[in-house]
């Protein structure tokens, strides 16, 4: 019997309803909760082999599908908006989405076919965004100046606190230089803060959001969603706790305008100020801030490597309807 999962034996390939019925039975009641995505990866993947009665490999090769062995994909899913990522949906692949409940907990499994999940796609379109990795050890550090484009529209003596809107448009002489953030930002080196979640960076990063504005000065931290974060100083905040930097659809050296104006002068990425938060998990869990990183767009290529190029990470969104695991 094939006890490799990257060996294909056509013969040994399971029915949709036979692995459903394994998966249901080993999975079902598995408790995730305070692993971290990279651990609850792998557990569920070692889990998933002890029910094919697959050897469990010492690491796991980046495979598509992640269990060749059987043409089968595997999602956990906590919410209903099922992601998949850098791939079109297989019609011929099996897909096993695993549901979590709120506290982590698998609750149901459900496998289906690639043409079975394609029709949940009812948009055919990829969401696109550009990732970038740290690179290099580089400290604390103000690693750039403002761009001469935006130079003259700062202030060195504007008071923030004055001000207390962080998500309103940039002004002229209300924009503090580069060496003024980083300077006020410097001081939160060693803070810890609460981790609601191991694995929920948006609760993470909403934590640094509002620690950010209120050390800046802001009695609010009102957050549109729209790039950058605190769009009153232009300045764009990634909280990191892995090498990789998520960028969204925005490439930080380019020269695409986002929407707002200094004057005349259209704003563009290459304008906006990168504040690179670089942070450690505890064991009490909590997140300790370790390094403080502060560039401008138009250098950030020059401390940070964007992922394949120029090539930008694509997704599929499909939203799960409310009966998918009935």
């Amino acid at each position: 019997m094939n006890t490799n999962i990257y060996n294909y034996v056509e013969s040994e390939v399971k029915t949709l309803e036979e692995l459903q019925s394994i998966l249901r039975e080993f999975l079902i009641g598995l408790d995730l909760n305070g692993y971290a995505l990279r651990t609850r990866s792998r557990i569920i993947k070692e889990k998933i082999c002890e029910a094919l009665n697959y050897d469990i490999p010492r690491s796991f090769k980046k495979t598509k599908p992640k269990f060749p062995s059987q043409n089968l994909d595997v999602y956990t899913q906590k919410s209903n908006n099922l992601q998949i990522w850098n791939d079109e949906i297989d019609y011929q692949r099996r897909y096993a989405i695993i549901k979590l409940n709120e506290v982590d907990i698998v609750t149901t499994v459900k496998v289906i076919t690639g043409e079975e999940l394609s029709v949940l796609d009812t948009t055919g379109t990829l969401t696109t965004k550009y990732q970038a990795r740290i690179s290099q050890t580089i400290g604390s550090n103000i690693c750039s100046n403002d761009t001469e484009n935006i130079s003259a529209f700062l202030s060195n003596e504007y008071d923030i606190s004055s001000f207390d809107v962080p998500s309103n448009s940039p002004r002229i002489n209300q924009l503090l230089p580069i060496r003024k953030l980083y300077d006020r930002i410097l001081p939160l080196i060693g803070t810890v803060l609460e981790n609601n979640s191991i694995v929920q960076e948006r609760s993470r990063a909403d934590e640094a959001h509002k620690l950010i504005c209120r050390t800046l000065g802001y009695s609010t931290s009102t957050d549109d969603g729209q790039f950058p974060d605190i769009k009153h100083q232009l300045l764009e905040v990634k909280l990191q706790m892995s090498p990789t930097i998520d960028l969204g659809l925005h490439m930080p050296d380019s020269d695409e305008v986002i929407g707002y104006s200094l004057g005349d002068y259209q704003i563009k990425c290459s304008d906006v100020r990168y504040l690179i938060i670089l942070a450690e998990r505890m064991p009490d869990n909590t997140f300790r801030i370790q390094n403080i990183q502060l560039v401008s767009g138009s250098d950030f290529f020059s401390y940070y490597t964007l992922f394949g190029g120029k090539v930008q990470n694509q997704k599929i969104q499909l939203p799960l309807p409310s009966n998918f695991f009935d």
